[in-house]
């Protein structure tokens, strides 16, 4: 309600008090656009010589303004009885458009487009205020939209005039919109005109443009407009409408529409043959399905005769990815070298899926899979200047390279520039990235807040993950968060809920006996790593020991140094508590040798919460490598800061928390609160409450607005110090 008085109250002095504002409100039932109307013919009111606030109290009560009949009266009254008859009865052929210029109203007022009368016209009813408001474009002409009360008004009256008239009327404007190369509302008005087919044919035509320019977003609303037998007899608008399944993510559908679309193909259509084999392959990667990926491999090799770049461009993004997650890294960056140029009419293809950002991207991955991060920075920063200055366009590379860079810049020991860079994204990389990118953000995210001490935030940011994950049916991404769960939650204390936690990971790698060369393999992986872990907490170290080996050596094979490092590092720590000194020894030098060979931070200070001790010691040898020694001193005096009280948000968040809150919370604001403090992750708390998630995540929001808080631990803070 704040908001909305805000945007109706002017600065003192300006003619309507707080007290008016309010009345405002009550009188529009709290309809912004409502408050808006009423507050500028309350301005006009009071400009009149026998304006008397008693008066004008009492008229504005009589006039009972609080649903969209009333407002139509309203506009009635006080617009649409000020216009002559020809203005109004271009105002309501104009009603039928989003917006409007003079040679628009010209043809569809049956008049020559460059007719001198209609600019100034148009000019002279925005200056009188009447609802008609201008809109920045850059094209030559001056163009209006109506305000949106007055154009539902007057979209009334056309549809009175009968289903002849409002037809013709939208005819004259598709017309007008095409000839002037304005397809998108050409099409939206040949649809109104019931001239399907029509925009069938525009949208197939327009199609491939916009996909090259990236404006997919745009094609998608086009093809959702289009009759749906209109689009089911087109082969090329078919392949559209399941590119647009694909990135609502519903892969139910688009696994359904590609098996039906295969036998309507005819056989000599080879291009678009290939184009559907090439949306079967980008399913298996959103799905995390590397064997029906590779079953597609002959296919994806033998792209047919006149195959364009955008074509092209896919499959070797796709054979990226393949050769990456089996461990062939060299070849998949071989993939990216040999094909440097995509061009599109002589144009390079650097947006999209297909274009060469992406590629460059996924080529920055395989060195960040390998450890290699800095190659890896270099490559997404220059991906990020270069989707940059591309617009729009290049939005959809420039997401993932954000997402990619995070995973660095928390290697790096960033931390802050982690929370600066992902926390706000979260949302919209969801939405648009490959999994890989969105197990990235939020793996990284929870690493971050956990080392700056905002343990909650940690954990939720692994149960967004959990969900997103099981949403999707990505046992992958599924199994990373749970065993980052097992991880955390040992070092809060909480072994039953890492024992828990550890067997689901246990039971999904069950699934998955034979992914040693896929992108599952990663499952078996993680689920061995966090046993580990499990053994170490328990004090079961000869088991931690027996199995650290061979998970060594098996990645070893997947080519994954920065894993290999941090395992030695583990290794260490397991023979350091088992009385093996030289072995703890020597397993730490092979890991700070690998470490300082890739610039490796976090990930040897994340291997145990015991590396700072034994980096301590190591640091101490007089013997050691002085490279190696300055690399110690770094890696310990990092992890010390990372550790320390004043990295802690719950520890920071004391005095604050002496403060009374900004505005009162509300009794459910309070619920969510007390079950906050118990460490409840917000599926728990939803369920509490017989709430959805996303309401959570409201009350949450204003929670913490209210306490001027940052986040859940600060919250926490708060509670547990005013009682």
């Amino acid at each position: 309600m704040a908001g909305r008085l805000r945007a109706v109250e002017p600065p003192p002095g300006a003619g309507i008090a707080h007290r008016d504002a309010m009345l405002l409100h009550e009188l529009s039932d709290g309809w912004a656009a409502g408050l808006q109307l009423l507050a500028i013919n309350w301005k006009k009111r009071r400009q009149a010589p026998e304006w008397s606030d008693a008066k004008a109290a009492g008229d504005f009560v009589r006039t009972q303004v609080q649903d969209p009949q009333a407002f139509a009266a309203y506009f009635e009254k006080e617009v649409l009885s000020r216009l002559s008859p020809l203005e109004l009865d271009l105002l309501i052929c104009a009603s039928a458009c989003s917006r409007f210029c003079a040679p628009l109203c010209a043809a569809l007022m049956g008049q020559p487009e460059d007719d001198p009368a209609m600019a100034p016209w148009l000019a002279r009813l925005e200056a009188e205020n009447l609802f008609i408001v201008p809109v920045e474009s850059t094209e030559r002409e001056t163009w209006y939209r109506l305000h949106p009360l007055l154009r539902e008004t007057l979209r009334e009256r056309l549809g009175q005039r009968g289903a002849a008239e409002r037809l013709r009327v939208h005819r004259i404007a598709w017309e007008w919109f095409r000839d002037h190369g304005l397809f998108d509302e050409a099409v939206r008005q040949a649809v109104a005109a019931g001239e399907g087919k029509a925009a069938a044919a525009l949208v197939e035509k327009s199609a491939y443009g916009l996909a090259v320019r990236g404006e997919l977003r745009k094609l998608i609303s086009l093809v959702r407009l289009l009759p749906p037998e209109e689009v089911q007899a087109r082969i090329g608008l078919r392949l559209w409408m399941i590119r647009v399944e694909l990135f609502a993510r519903e892969l139910d559908a688009f696994s359904a529409n590609i098996a039906r679309l295969r036998p309507d193909i005819p056989p000599d259509d080879a291009i678009s043959h290939f184009w559907l084999t090439l949306l079967e392959a980008t399913l298996a990667l959103q799905r995390d399905d590397t064997d029906a990926a590779m079953a597609l491999l002959p296919r994806l090799l033998a792209a047919p005769e006149g195959a364009d770049a955008m074509a092209i461009g896919g499959r070797d993004n796709i054979l990226t990815w393949l050769l990456m997650h089996r461990g062939d890294f060299e070849r998949a960056r071989r993939i990216q070298q040999d094909n440097p140029l995509r061009l599109i009419n002589g144009i390079p293809l650097r947006g999209t899926a297909s274009g060469t950002l992406q590629g460059r991207c996924l080529v920055g991955l395989s060195y960040a899979l390998e450890g290699r991060m800095t190659q890896a920075e270099r490559i997404y920063r220059e991906v990020l200047r270069e989707a940059n200055e591309g617009g729009g366009a290049c939005v959809d590379p420039a997401y993932l390279a954000t997402a990619l860079l995070g995973e660095v810049l928390y290697e790096h020991d960033e931390t802050d520039a982690v929370l600066q860079l992902l926390e706000d994204r979260v949302d919209a990389l969801e939405r648009v990235s490959v999994p890989d990118s969105v197990l990235r953000v939020h793996r990284t995210l929870a690493s971050a807040h956990w080392i700056a001490g905002r343990r909650l935030e940690g954990l939720a940011d692994l149960e967004r993950l959990e969900d997103y994950s099981a949403g999707l049916g990505l046992d992958r991404l599924l199994v990373h968060s749970l065993t980052m769960q097992v991880h955390c939650r040992i070092q809060m204390g909480d072994l039953p809920a890492a024992e828990a936690a550890l067997k689901r990971a246990d039971e999904i790698d069950a699934r998955h006996p034979d992914s040693e060369h896929s992108a599952l393999g990663e499952i078996a992986v993680v689920a061995e790593r966090a046993r580990i872990r499990w053994s170490i907490a328990r004090g079961d170290l000869d088991d931690a020991a027996r199995r650290i080996e061979p998970l060594i050596a098996r990645i070893e094979l997947r080519g994954r140094q920065r894993l290999i490092a941090q395992l030695h590092l583990m290794q260490a720590v397991i023979e350091q508590r088992r009385g093996r000194a030289a072995a703890a020894r020597a397993s730490a030098l092979a890991a700070l040798r690998r470490g300082h060979r890739l610039g490796l931070v976090r990930s040897l200070l994340d291997a145990d919460p015991a590396v700072l001790d034994l980096l301590g010691e190591i640091g101490k040898d007089a013997s050691l490598d002085p490279v190696l020694a300055f690399y110690v001193e770094r890696l310990v005096r990092g992890g010390r800061t990372a550790t320390s009280p004043g990295r802690s948000a719950t520890a920071g968040a004391a005095p604050d928390s002496q403060k009374r809150p900004v505005e009162p919370l509300s009794e459910r604001e309070r619920d969510v609160l007390a079950l906050l403090a118990q460490a409840m992750p917000n599926k728990k708390i939803a369920l509490a409450l017989g709430l959805s998630i996303d309401t959570v995540k409201w009350h949450l929001k204003n929670i913490y607005g209210k306490l001027g808080v940052a986040g859940r631990d600060e919250a926490v803070a708060w509670t547990r110090t005013a009682g």
